[in-house]
């Protein structure tokens, strides 16, 4: 794949709301880098190794050794936890985009240069801003900014937990916030990829929560116009347990979980018509 291609993901990503939340910590050497490996993987193919020659500064290279990028991501509010790509699209349709991005990292994890065949595809996501003049009485915009493929920690990583914020019962948050397995070690390993500083992570993780319990409240529509822009041709399969009301989908779960999906084509499982509705303003 071209260098152009790779520069779209972290362009992308250095355009999502968190990006400017805090830069990158100190990295000058390799005593900075605090990700135990001694090999790693550019998104251009090239293997690199603890010691090597670099300036920080390639573009090609994975987060946790560039200067600049820093990985992040929002918790994911409680109406969205069935409404992702990976669980709105049919399993053939979700594995043509997963593997299109990871064609073009070469099978390379995003945030810590890690190869492997078998990465998660992370949806980096955008969320509406709360604001006095938000009408909550309307679906809101919940728009794809990036897809990066990211290994397993990675992925922990940039939600800043390994339950994708499916915490139900709010009393046991503080305690849940201490569990080593889905909370400190996720919260850890973006502190070796961000180099932040302990105070820093305190704040990130608290300003998530807090933008969690607002927005589990509202009502989402997809913006999914970056995969439109990616790959123009590509019409998106919905799983069959969704059917469509006018523009709304609904799955078929007694649950009321609904969204619209906008910016792509796509069309239901066995079904031949194909849609594309614009993003609702």
């Amino acid at each position: 794949m071209s260098q152009v291609s790779i520069a779209i993901l972290k362009e992308r990503l250095k355009t999502h709301q968190l990006a400017t939340f805090s830069k990158k910590g100190t990295l000058e050497s390799w005593d900075n880098v605090l990700i135990e490996a001694d090999t790693f993987f550019t998104l251009s193919g090239r293997e690199i190794h603890r010691g090597d020659d670099i300036t920080f500064l390639e573009s090609d290279l994975p987060l946790c050794l560039s200067k600049l990028d820093t990985l992040h991501g929002w918790l994911i509010p409680k109406p969205c936890h069935n409404v992702s790509l990976a669980k709105i699209l049919t399993i053939d349709s979700w594995t043509k985009i997963r593997k299109k991005f990871l064609s073009l990292t070469h099978n390379a994890c995003v945030g810590c240069g890690k190869r492997d065949t078998t990465l998660d595809a992370h949806e980096v996501w955008d969320f509406p801003l709360i604001t006095n003049n938000l009408d909550v009485t309307k679906l809101q915009p919940q728009t794809l900014v990036v897809i990066l493929p990211v290994c397993e920690d990675c992925h922990a990583a940039a939600h800043a937990n390994k339950v994708w914020g499916l915490v139900e019962n709010y009393t046991k948050i503080d305690r849940a916030l201490k569990n080593e397995e889905l909370f400190v070690a996720p919260l850890k390993h973006l502190q070796q990829i961000n180099l932040w500083e302990d105070q820093i992570i305190f704040t990130y993780q608290k300003f998530l929560w807090n933008y969690w319990y607002q927005t589990s409240t509202l009502d989402f529509f997809l913006n999914c116009d970056f995969i439109n822009q990616f790959f123009p041709d590509l019409v998106l399969e919905v799983r069959e347990d969704w059917h469509l009301e006018g523009v709304m989908l609904y799955k078929t779960n007694g649950k009321k979980t609904k969204t619209v999906l906008t910016g792509v084509k796509w069309k239901l499982e066995n079904e031949p018509q194909i849609h594309f509705f614009k993003e609702r303003k």
